[in-house]
């Protein structure tokens, strides 16, 4: 059904001004979102997580030839696909320097 609508000169201003707000509105809203966005990265960027490793350099290590997994440990993720995908990693990279997982 098609309906054909008249509408007064002075109506059609207000219709214009109406659609142009709506757009300055929408365009507002997207650059808001844009910056709330790029603040929300740039904040988790920077409250990274930083990590330090201390050991002793002059510490050999050629000694030693096995290694194994601890099963008490209170912080395993446990039936973590992650966990053991990162456990297969971490043997084969050892296995590859020569050294055997128990």
């Amino acid at each position: 059904m098609n309906v054909l609508v008249t509408i007064a000169e002075g109506d059609r201003q207000k219709v214009h001004e109406l659609v142009l707000t709506r757009k300055l509105l929408e365009d507002s809203m997207k650059t808001r979102i844009l910056a709330l966005c790029t603040l929300l990265l740039l904040v988790t960027t920077l409250s990274a997580q930083q990590v330090s490793v201390n050991y002793d350099h002059n510490g050999s290590f050629a000694q030693y030839h096995t290694y194994a997994w601890g099963s008490n440990n209170a912080n395993q993720i446990r039936n973590s696909i992650l966990a053991q995908v990162a456990q297969q990693d971490i043997d084969n990279a050892m296995s590859q320097k020569g050294a055997e997982g128990f």
